[in-house]
């Protein structure tokens, strides 16, 4: 059954379907990344981080959309390995940089995401112990 979609005769039509899609989130996470130069601050950096993860992940299906139109195995793995190891390494800096402007916000008094207020229970301290 794999091996029937693999060797379609006319898999360029779906795989170009494919590719087109690719192409789309990877402009759109170029024109998020836009303009982040101008810019030295945590938002800003954050949304650099989001448009760099959406053009990987998009380069990475135009890629394997390229590998199944040309039978290249090779093309396969780096289009899976290289995309999934740039979604976790950028989803790891995305969490960083969103921490530190939650502590950031913290500090200032702002408020910011806790547990308290996104409905977790508070934690017990060390009075409340039996």
């Amino acid at each position: 059954m794999v091996d029937a979609v693999v060797e379609l005769s006319w898999r360029a039509y779906p795989a170009a379907l494919i590719a087109l899609v690719g192409a789309v989130m990877a402009i759109r996470g170029v024109r998020m990344m836009w303009g982040w130069a101008a810019h030295n601050d945590s938002q800003h950096n954050l949304r650099f981080i989001r448009g760099f993860r959406i053009t990987v992940i998009g380069l990475a299906i135009a890629a394997i959309a390229a590998a199944w139109v040309w039978q290249l195995l090779w093309v396969l793995i780096l289009a899976l390995a290289i995309g999934g190891e740039e979604t976790l390494e950028s989803s790891v800096h995305a969490y960083a940089v969103r921490r530190g402007l939650r502590l950031e916000a913290e500090a200032k008094g702002e408020g910011g995401v806790t547990a308290s207020s996104a409905g977790a229970r508070p934690a017990v301290t060390a009075a409340e112990l039996p």
